[in-house]
């Protein structure tokens, strides 16, 4: 669960939704304060992607426009939701998929917010947020192209192209140009001039995400067979 200065929440949500199918869902608030209670805000808000991490970039501004994989239109959820000290609270989701929705992955974000100290604007005293994914089944477009590979400095976070010592990380940039969210698995063989070889079995053992339209950089650790 993800925590804050007061309340406890699940970072990130999955659904498979059928077009003109509905989910009904609950979210558990922790209020992790013994003192006080914990008064939250909710709103269903859009994001993107950062960088080539795995940071998202949440778009605050409800006069923008949506993103093309939004929930916003699709998601219900309470406004205001109040937990008493040391308890926990559920928070009713649902999501209605329309029947004319293209296959394809949507996402959106829940983030809670606490009132400011003077009962004016909100603040972000306590906050969270958790990601909502909804793959919506049926002929998708997958495309996703492999733009770099080589040995990767962790530190400074880019490739490599010339090292005196045989390398501990590999790394792989992909691009997803296509309308579902991607999680690349498999195996990776290296092969060294002298014949050596090495085998990554996990390449992706966080089993994170290329959002749609990112260019993501992965890490893959290269162990080698005596270890």
């Amino acid at each position: 669960a993800q925590s804050s200065a007061a309340l406890s929440i699940a970072p990130r949500k999955d659904y498979i939704i059928d077009p003109g199918d509905k989910i009904e869902d609950k979210i558990t608030i922790r209020n992790i304060d013994a003192n006080q209670d914990l008064r939250v805000y909710l709103r269903v808000i859009d994001f993107t992607y950062m960088d080539d991490g795995g940071t998202p970039k949440l778009i605050l501004d409800e006069n923008l426009d949506m993103t093309t994989w939004s929930l916003r239109p699709y998601m219900k959820i309470p406004e205001t939701l109040t937990v008493a000290p040391g308890q926990s609270a559920s928070v009713d989701v649902s999501v209605s998929i329309p029947k004319h929705l293209g296959a394809g992955s949507y996402y959106s974000a829940i983030i809670y917010s606490t009132s400011a100290p003077d009962g004016g604007n909100v603040g972000l005293a306590a906050s969270g947020v958790t990601l909502v994914f909804v793959s919506v089944p049926g002929k998708v477009n997958e495309d996703l192209t492999l733009k770099k590979f080589g040995a990767y400095n962790t530190d400074k976070r880019k490739y490599v192209t010339f090292a005196v010592d045989e390398p501990k990380v590999v790394a792989y940039t992909l691009e997803n140009k296509g309308n579902v969210v991607e999680a690349p698995v498999g195996t990776i063989t290296l092969k060294s001039m002298w014949g050596r070889e090495y085998t990554i079995n996990n390449v992706n053992p966080k089993k994170s995400l290329a959002l749609i339209g990112q260019t993501r950089t992965y890490e893959a650790c290269i162990k080698l067979k005596l270890e």
